[in-house]
């Protein structure tokens, strides 16, 4: 009889829980059209949890370039009549999970969000973000590898857990919070929410930049707002503005 004892611990590693501030993250065995794996969120207390997505289905569409506020008009579409609901940021989740059920409710927000992910990608044409999100994606991985985590989770100022496009770890031990956001209402108050919560955290190792394609239509409004939540550059200059951040904080640091 084979010896399945180093392919269980391996298994049981990469599929292991893991805490990511109020949540349990729980990787499942479902994937996105993307590759990337649906992950479960689970949070709650005293034998009653709300099981999420995390906004994995709704990050798959903007990550092809999609626009987040018609999305998750379409998600309540996808999801009227089941027990999955959709919350304002395009989160899918079931609440009220008794303990027992909660194996099962982990199983179909899995299924749902995968499956919503495909109907997002089919109903809504990549808009030329893309490009630009590709570009800023492959610029990173060049510049810092393996330090780069693509949707990284950080806790807030109001121990919310915010998920960032990347975190990185630099080699000066910076950490840099990212978000490439394209001309969209839901893709930049999410943003700004999510930077200004952080930045209340006052890490001194963190410094947090958002990304913008200076290709689209962007008003004077909506770049003032994107500043509120953090420093704001476009693509083009955004590898010089960061080399002159990490000058500056090593020459204080």
């Amino acid at each position: 009889m084979s010896d399945w004892r180093e392919v269980m611990d391996a298994v049981a590693q990469w599929a292991a829980p893991h805490e990511a501030g109020e949540f349990l993250v729980v990787p499942t065995y479902a994937t996105y059209p993307s590759n990337s794996l649906v992950q479960a969120y689970v949070a709650g207390s005293k034998g009653t949890f709300i099981v999420s997505d995390g906004g994995g289905a709704i990050r798959v569409l903007l990550g092809a370039g999609g626009l987040g506020s018609g999305g998750k008009r379409l998600l309540s579409d996808f999801a009227r009549g089941t027990d999955v609901k959709v919350n304002e940021s395009g989160w899918l989740y079931i609440a009220g999970v008794t303990l027992g059920a909660l194996t099962s409710a982990i199983s179909a927000i899995a299924g749902a969000s995968k499956d919503a992910a495909i109907v997002l990608l089919r109903k809504f044409n990549p808009t030329p973000a893309i490009d630009f999100r590709r570009d800023l994606a492959l610029a990173l991985d060049i510049r810092f590898r393996d330090a780069v985590q693509k949707h990284g989770h950080l806790p807030g100022a109001s121990n919310k857990l915010h998920t960032f496009d990347y975190l990185v770890r630099a080699n000066d031990n910076t950490l840099l919070a990212l978000d490439a956001v394209v001309n969209d209402a839901s893709s930049i108050n999410a943003a700004v929410v999510a930077h200004m919560d952080v930045r209340a955290t006052k890490r001194s190792d963190l410094k947090q930049f958002i990304i913008y394609d200076e290709d689209e239509d962007w008003s004077a409004s909506d770049l003032a707002l994107l500043t509120v939540g953090a420093p704001t550059v476009s693509f083009p200059h955004f590898a010089a503005t960061l080399d002159r951040a990490l000058v500056r904080k090593n020459e204080t640091g």
